[in-house]
Formats: structure tokens, sequence, C-alpha cells
């Protein structure tokens, strides 16, 4: 007989790693790197990959661990970066609670419009997913990893940001 508790629990869990998904997509719109790494543990590993047909080879564009992004993001002032607004549009496909373990794996839909600062064009930037990993802390849900394997393999000069 299934445990009503226990499907509760599992839908809670799964209502709040959502909202914190969501959440983490705001944040990064809004540039609130340090809000969205708030959502991150300690041990945070971040990595923006493709598949190369053309290379018949995996490309990373970005792989760091937290202080590596933490120091990115804190230098993102001093890189040429193009004036663009990066929009991303997310909708979380599958959330895979194991509260056994106080872990959780998602898989979320991603496109990031990018507008043009100068003239407000809007154009599509990229298409991918997320693959994330996530752990229950004393503070709630926070991604451990976060892998984003983008269709998109050409993503031009100044695009340094997290997608």
């Amino acid at each position: 007989m299934l445990d009503v508790r226990n499907v509760e629990a599992l839908n809670s869990d799964h209502r709040e790693i959502t909202q914190l998904l969501y959440d983490t997509v705001l944040l990064l719109d809004a540039k609130d790197f340090s809000g969205w790494l708030d959502r991150c543990t300690d041990d945070f590993a971040y990595a923006i990959r493709s598949w190369s047909p053309e290379l018949r080879a995996q490309i990373t564009w970005l792989e760091h661990d937290r202080a590596g992004i933490e120091n990115l993001v804190r230098h993102l002032p001093r890189h040429h970066t193009e004036p663009v607004l990066l929009t991303r549009h997310a909708t979380v496909y599958r959330v895979e609670p194991n509260a056994e373990r106080n872990e959780a794996t998602a898989i979320t839909a991603l496109t990031v419009y990018v507008t043009q600062d100068d003239g407000g064009e809007t154009s599509l930037f990229a298409v991918g997913r997320y693959y994330d990993r996530l752990i229950r802390t004393d503070d709630g849900w926070r991604l451990r990893e976060r892998e984003v394997e983008l269709e998109t393999r050409s993503l031009g000069i100044g695009t340094q940001y997290p997608l």
C-alpha cells in the first residue's frame, strides 16, 4: 500500500526543486550572480558543453567549480562583452528526488534569447538543456552540479556569462 506521507513528501520536494530551478533562471536573467550562487552548494560544479559532429567530439565552452564561477562573475565587468540582455526560457521536464539520499536530479529545457542594447533587436542565442544534480541542505534544496548541454555550437564573442 502506498504511504500518503511519502507521496506528500515527494510532491513537496518536486515543488521545491522546480521553484528553485525557475528562481535560478530569474536570477541569471537579472545578472544577480551572487543570488544565483546562494542557491548552490559550496562544492558546486558548472559546465557548458555541446557536441560537434564536425569534430566528432564534445566541446567544453566553460567549466568551473564554485570558486571559478565566483571569480568569473566578479571579473565580468572587466571582460569585453557585447551590450546585450540575455533572457532565458526554461521548462522543467523531469525532477527525480531520492528522499533516502537527500539528492535529486532534474532535466530542464533551455532557450536563451539575446536582445541587443543598441536597437533592441531580439534573436535566438542558444538552445539546450540543464542537467542538474541537487542536494537537500538545512536551508532547503541547493544546486550541486549543473551541466548545460547545448544544441547551439556557435556562441560568438563576449559570451562569458553563465547560461
